[in-house]
């Protein structure tokens, strides 16, 4: 494998001073017109060096690593000056063109100053026309190449005095500006913007000053009047503050309100996070003397209405981590912080959040286990009976079977959901709990007891068993005569009626298809259902069975889809299943047949329905066209032909 070669720092002459930070697209680009050399050679020089020392096509990142050492050798740059961004992104940074003497010295922004502090010219990331190749720099945009107005240098002044104090992070600035972006404009830069600048400086200042946070992080104090002193704090130092500005000020709020309670005053937390904004060190957060407010009203406070965006959802439920942090957090309206997918969370567009915490799909201990919402059926869990499970691992939906004590100290097993959402409670308490004369079948449901089967029960009546009891069977006689077993409970909550009235069980003789559907068991085939007969099957079964019209059609149904069918219909005779010499179209049409085209169609007429579909005919005199069957015989034939010439007569109002 051949070595690259070793590469000749230019003549001082020659050479072009680098500025830290640009990339190394751009220091070409200029040390390319300096030395008016071809556009881009320096980037394909590069690729034939990698290429012909690996023997493979370079890749964009091995050409990309050297262009950096051609440059660096050429101009004696020291390392790290130029930076390898890979990224082709709509914005780029761009130096300023006073200071560099060039308005294409693009470089990576440091989210430092904005402004040239020398020129008041536009530093910070700002749209730039598409780049047309990925190894050259972004062209300037109008925003790089204008000076600012001096409001804007004042507020870029302001921003980096915040820095240099500790008070505001880049992902704070960046978190402000997004939704100063959202609230501004309609086409979003996701980007500073010049005339935002005083805006973004100015909400920065606010919500990171220490009364301010005071004010609106304050426990003891609904949210509705913590909203308006947060919107009294903006009204003074935003100019021309909307409403819905505060909306998304407020909005920014509420994951640092959510980080209050569980880290300062003991609510549970969901998972853990931080905030781009952490309140200042100096605030004490002392706990309220009363229970703390639903959090999910902070959420009727906003103003902003008519908004249902995709952008506006991700303003209001997502939590913007730092850099490089690959979490996906997002907060719902009762301030449960969770990482989760937004199509997980969002799942249909009308639907605000999809909460998994809210909804009890995830238990979380201290806020919607069994042992928060339902103390009083935590004291009745058998812990023994149920292992390492505890009342605070499960919801109060769940329906795991587990085991219980009364307070009479009975053990029993029941499922979670039954005891909470039924209202099911101890087996033994309740049947000790029975008063004859007042709770009793007989009492309670006189017309429900005129079914007691007394014969087979023994000596047990209808006023011996509660009507609710779901543990004794009892026999039964219905309406009709035919036994059955249930118990009170379920004999109440079917109203009487027995399996065999309602087909459940079949009785030959009393229910079957024969009995019961004589009409529909006259089409049964005789021959091709084997042991199979009328009096063997439900009318509401779904046995697939063969049956014979009175024409001698026969075909396969399902015996409750004839049952339920209104009219007793042959598939044959109504077209929808293929008989050949009966019902297919050269059968039905033999006149028509004759102008069948057989090559375009791909199959006979001998093999096909009468339907909707279009077939392609060709008559005696070439004409091919493509047609329905109803709509050639309603024309007699070819419509392109003379009636005379046709193979029929047109119905009247055909051509």
């Amino acid at each position: 494998m051949p070595e690259i070669e070793p590469i000749h720092a230019l003549p001082v002459a020659l050479r072009i001073k680098a500025w830290h930070g640009e990339t190394v697209y751009s220091f070409a680009s200029r040390l390319e017109r300096s030395l008016h050399a071809s556009k881009g050679v320096i980037g394909h020089l590069a690729y034939l060096d990698v290429t012909r020392s690996t023997g493979k096509r370079a890749t964009a990142k091995q050409t990309t690593e050297r262009m950096v050492t051609l440059c660096e050798a050429m101009c004696v740059v020291p390392a790290g000056t130029l930076n390898v961004s890979m990224k082709n992104l709509p914005f780029a940074s761009h130096l300023c063109s006073e200071c560099v003497g060039d308005q294409g010295a693009e470089y990576v922004w440091n989210g430092g100053r904005h402004t040239c502090a020398i020129h008041n010219q536009w530093i910070g990331p700002a749209p730039a026309p598409t780049r047309p190749s990925r190894f050259e720099p972004h062209p300037a945009g109008d925003v790089a190449v204008l000076a600012v107005s001096q409001a804007v240098v004042d507020a870029d002044l302001r921003l980096e005095a915040l820095q240099t104090e500790g008070r505001v992070t880049r992902r704070l600035v960046d978190e402000v500006v997004h939704r100063v972006d959202s609230e501004r404009s309609q086409t979003h830069w996701d980007s500073s913007r010049p005339e935002d600048l005083p805006t973004v400086a100015a909400v920065l200042a606010t919500i990171t000053d220490p009364e301010v946070q005071t004010a609106v992080l304050d426990e003891t104090v609904p949210f509705t009047e913590r909203y308006a002193r947060l919107a009294t704090a903006l009204a003074i130092t935003v100019p021309a503050c909307t409403p819905g500005l505060c909306d998304q000020v407020w909005l920014l709020l509420r994951p640092t309100a959510v980080w209050v309670r569980t880290t300062h005053l003991g609510q549970p937390p969901v998972d853990s996070f931080e905030p781009a904004l952490t309140p200042a060190p100096t605030m004490a957060f002392s706990a309220p003397r009363h229970t703390l407010e639903p959090f999910s009203h902070s959420m009727s406070c906003l103003q902003t209405v008519g908004k249902d965006g995709d952008r506006w959802w991700q303003d209001r439920y997502m939590i913007v981590q730092p850099s490089g942090d690959p979490a996906f957090l997002l907060i719902c309206d009762d301030g449960h912080v969770q990482r989760t997918q937004k199509a997980h969370a969002r799942r249909f567009r009308t639907e605000a959040f999809h909460c998994t915490i809210c909804t009890g799909q995830r238990v979380v201990a201290g806020i919607n286990s069994l042992g928060d919402v339902m103390p009083e059926l935590a004291l009745e869990w058998d812990q023994a009976a149920n292992g390492d499970l505890t009342p605070y691992m499960v919801s109060r939906a769940s329906n795991k079977k587990v085991g219980w004590i009364c307070k009479e100290d009975h053990h029993y097993p029941a499922y979670i959901a039954n005891r909470t959402l039924q209202g099911t409670g101890c087996p033994d308490c309740a049947s000790r709990a029975f008063q004859p004369g007042i709770d009793d079948l007989a009492t309670v449901h006189p017309d429900l007891a005129a079914l007691w089967d007394y014969t087979a029960n023994g000596n047990l009546e209808p006023g011996g068993v509660s009507a609710s009891s779901q543990t004794v069977k009892v026999h039964l006689r219905c309406r009709n005569g035919h036994p059955f077993v249930r118990t009170p409970a379920d004999l109440v909550r079917y109203d009487g009626r027995c399996q065999t009235c309602v087909g459940r069980i079949l009785i030959p003789g009393v229910n079957d298809l024969a009995t019961v559907r004589p009409d529909v068991a006259s089409w049964w085939h005789p021959t091709r259902n084997g042991h199979v007969t009328p009096g063997t099957v439900k009318p509401g079964s779904e046995l697939v069975v063969w049956w014979q019209c009175d024409d001698g059609h026969a075909f396969p149904a399902m015996v409750a889809y004839r049952c339920n069918q209104k009219k007793r219909t042959c598939p044959v005779d109504t077209g929808h299943q293929l008989l050949i010499g009966v019902n297919d179209i050269a059968s039905k049409e033999p006149d028509l047949v004759k102008d069948w085209d057989h090559s375009l169609n791909g199959t006979d007429p001998t093999q096909t329905l009468r339907g909707n579909k279009k077939w392609w005919w060709t008559c005696r005199f070439g004409h091919t066209k493509q047609a329905r069957v109803a709509n050639r015989r309603r024309s007699g034939g070819c419509p392109d032909c003379a009636v005379e010439n046709r193979l029929g007569q047109p119905k009247r109002g055909s051509s």
